[in-house]
């Protein structure tokens, strides 16, 4: 993952590199840039020039074709996906306008869009699609608590996510774990409400 606050936020703050992003987030198997353009309906040369960008952030990361076959270059998301926090360096520039941007291109991603309808319109969407957005008034103590639990529950999560790629990449694994588990979209906003001329 980039140390560059700045460039990394700087590098997702665009909607097309946000459409690649999930469109790798939404395969296990990771994609070439062929594939990707293919989904998305882009040019080849542009989604390349995208991908390195990516790349070059740490953001996405090359690995070893499936198979061993080495002729197109193989891209998938690096390490724990992407996280911004408020110790994030923006290199002397205002890291609340750069994050605005970064969240302008995720709630503008066209990958997310169609995967998110996809799964309200299939049969029993109604249970499996959860949505929460609201402005919450806590005591300090609450808001921890809150903080505290959220973290507490990704943490979790995040560590079998972990334990199922392995097993995905164990070729006498990979079927069980493809049966016994599916890929959800989680996306989490916490931060405090700065009132406007503070």
């Amino acid at each position: 993952m980039a140390t560059n606050g700045e460039v990394l936020l700087k590098t997702l703050a665009n909607s097309k590199r946000m459409d690649i992003l999930y469109q790798l987030a939404f395969h296990d198997e990771g994609a070439r840039v062929s594939d990707l353009a293919q989904a998305l309906g882009e040019a080849p040369n542009s989604v390349s020039y995208h991908v390195r960008e990516l790349a070059k952030a740490g953001v996405v990361e090359k690995f070893d074709a499936p198979g061993g076959d080495a002729r197109e270059t193989w891209y998938r998301v690096a390490g724990e996906g992407i996280k911004v926090d408020s110790s994030t360096e923006a290199g002397g520039r205002d890291l609340g306008a750069v994050i605005e941007q970064l969240y302008d291109s995720v709630g503008n991603s066209s990958v997310v869009s169609r995967y998110r309808a996809a799964a309200a319109n299939a049969p029993g969407g109604d249970d499996v699609v959860f949505g929460f957005q609201n402005v919450l008034r806590l005591t300090e103590e609450q808001k921890n608590e809150l903080f505290a639990g959220l973290r507490s529950v990704l943490e979790r999560a995040m560590s079998q996510n972990d334990e199922h790629k392995k097993r995905l990449a164990d070729a006498d694994e990979r079927e069980e774990a493809l049966q016994n588990t599916e890929r959800v979209y989680v996306s989490i906003d916490y931060f405090p409400v700065i009132e406007q001329g503070e």
